[in-house]
């Protein structure tokens, strides 16, 4: 009796998913905002920006029952980020004669981004929960700075955006909620949360919220 329910579980399982399997693959655009931010400790605070990003490109979710379903995703994935430093460094002991200093460093980075997710539907909406698994095709800052001194004119600095080098692979919690609009259009929000290290040993934390539309092809 266990052998047979041992052999008949497996077919269970397939039949049960094929009667209620549902394939839905389209293209998704989002915009939002994201933020970037560094690890290290200041004598004050210091400010944050909020940057505009987004995403686009594939999206594809497969129904295991009549409730949930598990997809996937092919995107381009921007993710931006601005951080102000009023003061110095804690731990650094400045010259003298520079009595303070204004620096602004703003980062971009282009991720190509497949999640997998997990998520659950009622009538038309939907919710998933997932890992997002990002590879970096490029990263790029820019730093403008401000020095002000006591006994010589102010200095002030702007560099090109230049090219950095990051974790090339990058695994971040996810959650999306859609909204069906019509049997193709969905209206979405997404947010994703993750870290990444640099080549000079500075870890960065970002995060991302997006609101966009998906059309389902077939």
């Amino acid at each position: 009796m266990k052998k047979l329910i041992f052999l008949l579980f497996p077919a269970f399982l397939i039949s049960f998913s094929t009667a209620y399997s549902q394939h839905s693959f389209g293209l998704k655009a989002n915009a939002g905002v994201s933020q970037i931010k560094d690890n290290i400790k200041y004598k004050e605070g210091y400010l944050s920006y909020g940057m505009l990003s987004g995403q686009a490109g594939l999206y594809y979710n497969y129904d295991i029952s009549k409730r949930f379903f598990i997809g996937t995703e092919l995107t381009w994935m921007l993710v931006r980020g601005k951080q102000d430093y009023p003061n110095f460094f804690a731990g650094w002991q400045p010259p003298e004669n520079l009595i303070g200093t204004q620096s602004k460093m703003s980062r971009e980075i282009n991720f190509l981004a497949v999640p997998l997710n997990f998520g659950y539907k009622v009538k038309k909406l939907s919710f998933d929960i997932g890992i997002n698994t990002l590879y970096a095709l490029s990263a790029n800052q820019q730093f403008t700075g401000h020095l002000v001194f006591s006994d010589k004119p102010d200095q002030k600095t702007e560099y090109e955006p230049y090219s950095t080098e990051i974790t090339k692979f990058v695994f971040a919690p996810r959650a999306g909620l859609a909204y069906a609009l019509t049997e193709k259009i969905e209206l979405e929000c997404n947010f994703t949360f993750g870290s990444y290290n640099t080549n000079y040993e500075r870890t960065y934390n970002f995060h991302q919220l997006t609101f966009g539309l998906r059309y389902k092809l077939f």
